[in-house]
């Protein structure tokens, strides 16, 4: 059985976590810009991290709705 990919599941996957990366990247440049410190380096690599590991859950999300 295929599950449908309803409209509450595009806005929660899609749109909320897309806005989510880009809001992690968008910090993540932001700091790096601010001062080139080790602390801050530290703190701009998390949020590419973050930002780089949350596409995982658009895989997630579709391999719920495609496989059975």
């Amino acid at each position: 059985m295929i599950m449908q990919l309803d409209l509450t599941r595009f806005i929660q996957v899609y749109i909320i976590q897309g806005l989510v990366i880009a809001l992690y990247f968008f910090l993540a440049i932001r700091t790096i810009q601010r001062n080139k410190k080790r602390l801050n380096l530290i703190f701009s690599g998390f949020y590419f991290s973050i930002g780089i590991g949350f596409p995982n859950f658009f895989s997630i999300a579709l391999k719920s709705i495609f496989l059975p």
